[in-house]
């Protein structure tokens, strides 16, 4: 590969960086907070952030930067093409019938999990997240669950990439012992960690090459997440992940789908 073509790469590579940093809402942080954190010079910063401002992908003003307009319509072409998002609308439907609890999907993006799709509720007292939004991998259920599966090495970069970088910061020290209780029982539970108003339950979704793909989750008040009513979401959320997987599959080959393995 020749030194120009390599370069670009990393010139793209930072770009990258400098968007997942972004789209995080870290509200007025500088641009020396930003060089600092990302350990990119800042004359670099400065010349991604111009381009990207032209190019209409970042917005500036008062100093500060947004994702631009030019995002939209990129998120929402990649929305419509992602067989999960669209699968997982219809199943998480079903499951807020049975459950009446705010039901979610998250997908892993490097060291943060978004949420790809969602079905609100019908409690008035319901914890609001935006499809598309970022949130920590180290704090909440479906982090969790995204996470206990993954290499330890991975899985230890991940968490360490995540400090400083939502509020409240990730622990220092990653809960080793949680990850191997999360396999044992297939499902994670999160009491009042990011709210203390909030829990949630998650169980994995995965894919053809067992590995996890995805986390299905309920949320909701953390008075109705009583010990009889984990169980009843566990079993609802694993029916919920089985028919996630049975659609992906079948979309996958066009045919009949396998079926479940035991893991």
């Amino acid at each position: 590969m020749r030194t120009d073509e390599v370069s670009s790469i990393l010139v793209l590579a930072k770009i990258g960086q400098v968007l997942d940093y972004i789209s995080l809402d870290r509200g007025s942080t500088s641009v020396s907070e930003m060089s600092r954190q990302l350990k990119i010079a800042r004359p670099t910063l400065h010349r991604i952030l111009d381009a990207l401002v032209a190019e209409g992908i970042l917005t500036r003003q008062e100093g500060r930067y947004s994702p631009g307009l030019r995002l939209v319509q990129w998120g929402s072409r990649a929305l419509q093409s992602q067989s999960l998002a669209e699968i997982g609308g219809t199943v998480l439907h079903d499951l807020v019938q049975r459950t009446g609890e705010t039901a979610s999907l998250f997908v892993r993006i490097k060291a943060i999990r978004v949420c790809v799709a969602r079905v609100e509720g019908a409690g008035l007292l319901r914890h609001h997240i935006a499809v598309g939004e970022p949130l920590p991998l180290y704090a909440g259920s479906a982090g969790h669950t995204l996470l206990a599966w993954m290499d330890p090495g991975v899985r230890e970069g991940i968490w360490a990439e995540s400090i400083g970088f939502f509020h409240p910061p990730a622990p220092l020290e990653p809960p080793v012992d949680r990850w191997q209780e999360i396999r044992d029982k297939r499902f994670a539970i999160s009491l009042g960690e990011r709210d203390s108003a909030l829990a949630s339950v998650s169980v994995p979704v995965f894919d053809a090459q067992q590995a996890v793909r995805a986390a299905v989750t309920l949320s909701g008040p953390i008075s109705r997440f009583l010990p009889g009513v984990l169980t009843v979401m566990v079993q609802e959320l694993t029916v919920a992940a089985h028919e996630i997987e049975t659609r992906l599959l079948a979309d996958a080959s066009s045919g009949d789908p396998p079926q479940r393995k035991t893991r």
